[in-house]
């Protein structure tokens, strides 16, 4: 029931809209109200007890002014105004009654409780006001210790005996004290708590910048997984036609061949595979044509195909071996046979690749997606790191951004956390491409400087960023893009990502230029 009747003090003034600080700050000052009120009935009480009627009269009409005070911010919910009529009476009441009971030895240093006063002040989280208080206190403090002899021949009217006044001062030192332990460690607590929460919520909004960021290149991500599964299934079925009967029809050759015919094909079957330059529509016509005014100069049928067979297979004179094969009878069936293996190995190779290039695009949509587990720093390749994101973003960039980027120039490795990291990259680089709507060139680039850092940029030659808008860019859910497209997070959370990091960003842009944004980072020492 203590518990329930506490809360219900803490939520005295509270509103739904109000941030969690705000909240944090009404609760202080409820707590602070009711916890100085009681101080005030004990020192009401003890004035009483001593034949003090008239200083009585403080800490009860601090109670009925708190009273007063909280019943009226209830009413017209003005918190700064109430904050700050509650601190002054909590700072002047225990001076004023200090000084009515006779001075400091006299009232036990009664003062004291002006020191709640201060903590008060705190809970304003603003420098300047909170020294300003300061300030006042101090001046209290000293004003009474000048004139504190003349308030003991003022207003003391009997002898206060010296183990009563040493009585007085410690319960008010003890008192005072526990009571400001008390209220700081509610108002660490709770402010911790709302740190725990908008740490949460950072990191909400962070998952939910990289599902935007998946959702905006969804198609494009598809088309890079689908592209090379597309041609690897095409590839497969190509190679399934060409292996029915080709265990048969190459143990046939095989029979069919003498040893120095065997030789020859396989001199053939290599030279096909190791010849790589690739010819001009116009270059292969004309080999075809030579080929076969070489193959009608030694009497072969049907030169005009097989010269096109050979051709394909990249075999573009009439050599030895070949003039060996063409004395065999089944001539024609060899150049077929070997341009269905130089087709299977070709069918292969473009397998290996787009295996490469879907495997590619996964562990690049893995390491961008990754939740960090722990808050502990790693070693990772900056250039690994960028190109994570350049996979992620090959489909939108090939349509008509022209990338400039050197990976020699990010071999280093960056102190952090990498999948952080690679959310700023993605953010930077989309904003750009967005900038330039997609049609212009990125330009990535990176120096060493100052001996242990990296300095990244990413350069866009879009329209620039209005000067007028500049001061507002890294501010949270400010956007400048069309609704739907932007949430206004991204920059905030690539500052907060690159602060933690013990890095720095800043840009500078232009209407001629565009925009440049860089970012500064540790190397691994």
């Amino acid at each position: 029931m203590l518990k329930t009747f506490i809360e219900r003090i803490g939520e005295l003034g509270v509103e739904a809209q109000d941030d969690d600080l705000l909240k944090n700050k009404k609760r202080f000052l409820m707590y602070q109200s009711v916890l100085m009120s009681m101080g005030g009935v004990l020192w009401g009480i003890i004035c009483l007890a001593i034949d003090k009627p008239g200083p009585s009269l403080i800490p009860f009409g601090y109670i009925f002014l708190t009273f007063t005070n909280v019943y009226t911010f209830l009413r017209v919910r003005k918190f700064f105004l109430a904050h700050s009529f509650q601190t002054l009476i909590s700072l002047l009441l225990p001076f004023f009654l200090q000084w009515l009971l006779g001075g400091f030895y006299a009232s036990g240093g009664v003062g004291i409780w002006a020191l709640l006063a201060l903590a008060s002040s705190l809970s304003y989280t603003n420098k300047n006001n909170s020294l300003l208080w300061l300030l006042a206190f101090l001046l209290l403090s000293i004003f009474s210790g000048v004139f504190d002899a003349e308030f003991s021949s003022l207003f003391q009217t009997e002898e206060i005996q010296k183990p009563f006044a040493v009585a007085l001062v410690l319960m008010n030192t003890t008192i005072v004290s526990l009571l400001i332990f008390v209220l700081i460690i509610f108002f660490v607590n709770e402010n911790n708590s709302s740190y725990v929460k908008v740490k949460a919520a950072q990191a909400f909004l962070g998952e939910s910048a990289k599902l935007s960021v998946l959702g905006q290149l969804s198609a494009g991500i598809a088309h890079e997984i689908n592209t090379p599964l597309g041609a690897i299934r095409a590839l497969a079925e190509e190679n399934s036609e060409v292996y029915k009967g080709f265990m048969e029809r190459m143990r046939a050759l095989c029979k069919n061949l003498s040893d120095e015919e065997f030789e020859a094909f396989i001199f053939l079957y290599n030279e096909s595979i190791n010849n790589l330059t690739p010819h001009s529509p116009k270059e292969a016509r004309e080999i075809r044509k030579n080929l076969e005014a070489s193959l009608d100069q030694i009497g072969i049928e049907k030169s005009h195909f097989i010269a096109r067979k050979l051709q394909e297979i990249q075999i573009n004179s009439l050599n030895d071996p070949l003039l060996i094969l063409s004395k065999n009878v089944e001539f024609k069936k060899i150049i077929e046979l070997l341009n269905e293996l130089k087709s299977l190995k070709i069918n292969n190779g473009i397998i290996n690749l787009s295996v490469d290039k879907a495997s590619r695009t996964v562990k690049a949509l893995k390491l961008f997606m990754h939740s960090e587990k722990n808050e502990t720093n790693e070693s990772f390749s900056l250039r690994e790191s960028i190109e994570t994101i350049l996979t992620i973003y090959s489909n939108e960039l090939k349509k008509g951004i022209e990338l400039e980027f050197n990976p020699v120039n990010f071999n280093q490795l960056i102190r952090g956390h990498e999948d952080s990291i690679n959310q700023v990259w993605a953010n930077l680089i989309v904003n750009a491409c967005q900038a330039m709507n997609f049609k212009g060139k990125l330009i990535l680039n990176c120096e060493q400087i100052e001996g242990d850092f990296s300095l990244i940029s990413i350069q866009d030659n879009g329209p620039g960023i209005p000067e007028v808008i500049q001061p507002r860019i890294f501010s949270p859910f400010f956007s400048t893009k069309e609704k739907g497209i932007g949430s206004g997070v991204g920059l905030s959370i690539v500052k907060q990502i690159i602060k933690r990091e013990g890095g720095e960003i800043w840009f500078e842009s232009s209407e001629q230029t565009g925009t440049t944004f860089f970012v500064k980072l540790k190397n691994v020492g």
